[in-house]
């Protein structure tokens, strides 16, 4: 009988937990936020500068894919770094 294989089953982080934890990665990041938002851009990001730094104040929400994509800017930095990826995405598993 053949095996079956397991998949984990993704759990979705809190968008709360999620912002402050990019909120965190940035402040730690020593990007700017135009270096930040360029970088955000370039992987596909949508949103304006302006709202990209009241998301990261914690004034305004974003939709799960464009916090994914500060995620992934922010870890890229982290890659050209040298460091381990560590800031999360909106799904775990």
């Amino acid at each position: 009988m053949p095996r079956t294989q397991r998949h984990p089953i993704p759990v979705e982080t809190d968008p709360d937990r999620q912002q402050d934890a990019l909120a965190s990665a940035f402040a730690a990041s020593g990007l700017t936020l135009g270096e930040l938002w360029t970088r955000y851009l370039g992987v596909g990001g949508n949103a304006y500068e302006h709202r990209l730094e009241s998301f990261l104040d914690g004034l305004t929400g974003l939709p799960s894919f464009e916090r994914d994509l500060i995620a992934q800017a922010l870890n890229e930095n982290l890659d050209d770094l040298g460091l381990p990826r560590s800031v999360p995405y909106s799904f775990a598993t």
